[in-house]
């Protein structure tokens, strides 16, 4: 390889003498796995500006300027749970199981239980929703499982943003307990605009990839149909917690 060559000709290699620093482990990590390069800034915007753009595109083949559906909704999800794992160290994440508990105290680690499980709970309902909006968009455009999967999938990969960004206003402005300050209001003004927009984002996203008409009612359906299926999945989690702990 000449050193006025920037690639060597026979087979590719870079041609520099960069040392392999932990950068360069990262920088490798991230573009071959995640493909964390000029893609994620062309799939994060339309990812949250552009509600259902990048799936329409990538269902219609148009695939090569985003980060694959997969690796953007781990990558998100690596981020939220990294976050937490930083931001609140004291917070454990595993259930423990003590038959020697009193009953408050036994009480008190099931709520635990369920609250510290309760994101990983709605990561496994995700195929589940996908199900859900399968049976209300299905066309005959649309009408293999995998379209409405994808669809799904940067959903939740959205949902898994918001989450990296509440656990950061979490952390930033903490609220004291048993006191309501301003920055309780302002949280909670932030939180109503979210709700609003995720509701708008659902809306305009649904439309937008499956373009199905009365699509309002169809959301709303939508809507309810989650809500009762994630409502009999928790009171199940729930009834297996209580087995757990030997409270049933």
């Amino acid at each position: 390889m000449r050193a006025k060559e920037n690639y060597c000709p026979n087979c590719g290699q870079e041609n520099h003498n960069k040392q392999a620093s932990t950068r360069v482990l990262i920088n490798d990590f991230l573009q071959d796995y995640i493909g964390f390069d000029n893609k994620l800034m062309h799939s994060l915007k339309p990812l949250v500006l552009h509600p259902g753009e990048m799936t329409k595109k990538f269902l219609e083949g148009k695939r090569r300027q985003y980060i694959p559906p997969i690796r953007m909704f781990l990558f998100l999800s690596f981020l939220y749970f990294g976050a937490a794992l930083i931001l609140f160290p004291d917070a454990e994440t595993s259930i423990t199981i003590n038959g020697n508990m009193p009953n408050s105290e036994l009480a008190n680690e099931f709520t635990d239980a369920y609250r510290r499980n309760l994101n990983l709970m709605m990561f496994f309902f995700m195929p589940i929703q996908a199900l859900l909006i399968m049976l209300v968009y299905r066309s005959k455009e649309r009408k293999y499982y995998v379209n409405f999967f994808v669809y799904t999938v940067h959903l939740y990969s959205f949902l898994f943003l918001i989450g990296t960004f509440f656990e950061l206003l979490d952390w930033l402005l903490p609220s004291e307990e048993g006191v309501f300050s301003v920055t309780d209001y302002l949280i909670i003004g932030i939180q109503l605009l979210a709700l609003g927009y995720f509701i708008y984002y659902c809306i305009v996203s649904l439309k937008r990839v499956f373009s199905k008409k009365r699509n309002i009612l169809r959301f709303i359906i939508l809507l309810l149909l989650s809500i009762t299926v994630f409502a009999i999945v928790v009171i199940g989690f729930i009834l297996l917690l209580g087995w757990i702990y030997g409270m049933l």
